[in-house]
């Protein structure tokens, strides 16, 4: 005979006393999710959202901020830039001028160097850097002639005057440069001090009468015999007289005193007209 046992009732009531445990849990703490002060893991904060969904009430915000999104500014900006190119000094040899000498021939000028750039930023920095255009003023260099000519002067010169760089002598003693030369009597003279010239001047040694006629007054001059064993040297035409003027001599040398006049005497001498 087949018997058929029931369940028994108290099997049915177990899952339902589960069923109405988890319910009434879910309730008690969907209310009070948000008074917790406690850290949840992960699946008791999907327990209580589930809760909260079935009792309406608002999800729990987890406390950790939202991960922030970060936006690259990327922005280009094109400017001109003028930079300066330096000029350059050159120096060069010139052989008419006295060694020691030095000329400025060109005056030097900088040039410019402009540039186009496209300079890229992101959030701010220099990232990169683009030249597009170029444009060169090249520089004008300054030129300075240096002498090199060597210069002599004879050490027993009776003029006093200060003698101009530019002037020289080559190794015959002839001036360098000269326009004219005149070959005549060359005698001397002497005065007070303080005594003036023809031409206005204060008479001293360098200063030399002429007939102005013939060598104008402030003409610059060298005088030596034609011997060239006396050296008057670099002159002035400041001054004349009558013996100059009659043609009786070419030239009167100015000396300090008239014991340097009578050392003198008169000698045949070259004078060199240098301007």
């Amino acid at each position: 005979m087949l018997i058929i046992k029931k369940p028994a009732r108290r099997l049915f009531m177990i899952p339902l006393m589960v069923v109405a445990a988890i319910f009434l849990i879910t309730l008690t703490v969907g209310k009070n999710v948000h008074a917790a002060d406690e850290t949840l893991s992960e699946t008791e904060e999907n327990a209580i959202a589930f809760a909260a969904l079935i009792n309406n009430t608002p999800a729990p915000v987890s406390s950790d901020p939202a991960p922030a999104i970060l936006l690259n500014r990327v922005s280009e900006k094109i400017t001109t830039d003028v930079d300066v190119i330096e000029f350059s000094t050159i120096y060069k040899d010139d052989p008419n001028l006295t060694k020691g000498t030095e000329i400025v021939m060109t005056e030097g000028m900088h040039g410019q160097r402009i540039s186009n750039v496209k300079r890229t930023y992101v959030s701010g920095r220099l990232k990169a850097v683009e030249l597009l255009s170029e444009h060169k003023n090249p520089p004008q260099d300054r030129v300075i002639h240096v002498g090199s000519k060597v210069r002599y002067l004879p050490d027993n010169m009776i003029s006093e005057l200060e003698v101009p760089e530019w002037f020289s002598l080559d190794e015959n003693g002839v001036p360098t440069e000269y326009s004219a030369v005149y070959t005549g009597k060359g005698v001397a003279y002497s005065a007070y001090d303080g005594a003036k010239t023809a031409s206005g001047r204060t008479a001293s040694p360098g200063m030399v009468a002429v007939d102005p006629s013939v060598i104008p007054y402030g003409t610059k001059l060298y005088i030596a015999s034609t011997d060239n064993k006396r050296i008057y040297g670099y002159a002035i035409a400041a001054d004349t007289g009558t013996s100059l003027l009659n043609g009786t001599c070419l030239v009167d040398l100015y000396m300090d005193t008239i014991d340097e006049c009578y050392d003198w005497g008169a000698h045949q001498v070259n004078v060199y007209v240098l301007d």
